[in-house]
């Protein structure tokens, strides 16, 4: 069995099963995660198909970066039953395209996952029955998450919710985060007093999370697995990154290189700097809504 330590994130794990899905259909290959919080990774794992599990090591991500493969390697070519570490996000904050990673390996920028069913109850089977009214996403992350940047405020998310609420005046929002993504909760909640159409699915398991992704109409993201996911599935998406900020610089690798190259041209998915309300809601009305369907 191929044995391949990958970073702990979902994103990340995601990039690096956009390489190996081809693979895996045809030798078994199992994933490790680097230990870090908050350990949400192992749950995704469960959902990739021909992925054997192996749940955490005790080794930080830090870690593995001076071990890690070359991006030129030939994955075919790896032994079985020796740990190999493998990730891709120096490759794409380096401003290397997804596809120009383990060149030889064909890219799956949209791949299928093991979902659970959508049942009664279940929070896509009630997106689902609110048929054709949109459904327009959004997570603002916590504020523990990069304590040294808080990108917008709440007020500053509900007046760009607001503004997009112009447009669609009787569209759904939905709160997509975990249990610790206090300032996702509190724009939720603000949204709420102000008399917006909202929901919120917090703490779901992330296979319950992506049904969801796949009903929105639309994403908004702070920098997230669910960003990139939202790719994955094909939602439309706009995701901020911090590429213009001191110390940040790095990010702007990612602009437009981890997702499906077509997304990215026809600003389906969109990949943000940090900008103000009034440059992002400008570039959603030029980039974003033609991909919102007529309600």
């Amino acid at each position: 069995m191929l044995r391949l330590l990958v970073p702990p994130g979902i994103g990340d794990i995601s990039w690096v099963y956009s390489k190996i899905c081809a693979l895996a259909k045809r030798r078994p290959v199992s994933f490790v995660l680097c230990s870090a919080l908050p350990l949400r990774g192992k749950e995704f794992v469960d959902l990739l198909p021909n992925i054997v599990n192996r749940g955490y090591s005790n080794i930080p991500y830090h870690m593995i970066l001076n071990s890690l493969l070359p991006t030129d390697t030939e994955l075919w070519a790896l032994e079985d039953d020796r740990r190999y570490h493998i990730s891709l996000n120096l490759h794409l904050e380096g401003g290397g395209a997804l596809a120009d990673a383990f060149p030889a390996q064909e890219t799956a920028y949209h791949y299928e996952m093991k979902l659970p069913p959508i049942v009664n109850g279940s929070p896509a089977f009630q997106l689902q029955q609110l048929g054709s009214q949109l459904k327009i996403g959004f997570y603002c992350s916590s504020y523990a998450h990069r304590k040294d940047v808080l990108f917008w405020t709440v007020p500053e998310w509900v007046l760009f919710f607001a503004c997009v609420r112009k447009i669609y005046p009787k569209a759904q929002f939905v709160a997509l985060g975990a249990g610790y993504d206090d300032r996702t909760h509190d724009v939720f909640r603000a949204l709420s007093k102000q008399g917006f159409y909202a929901t919120a699915f917090f703490d779901q398991h992330i296979g319950e999370t992506v049904n969801v992704l796949k009903e929105l109409d639309y994403f908004f993201a702070f920098p997230s697995g669910l960003g990139i996911l939202a790719d994955v599935v094909d939602t439309p998406c706009m995701m901020w990154f911090w590429g213009n900020l001191p110390g940040w610089e790095h990010m702007s690798g990612l602009f437009g290189k981890y997702a499906d190259p077509q997304n990215v041209q026809s600003f389906r998915h969109i990949t943000a700097p940090y900008s103000s309300v009034k440059e992002s809601f400008d570039r959603f009305v030029k980039h974003g809504m033609q991909h919102i369907r007529k309600a």
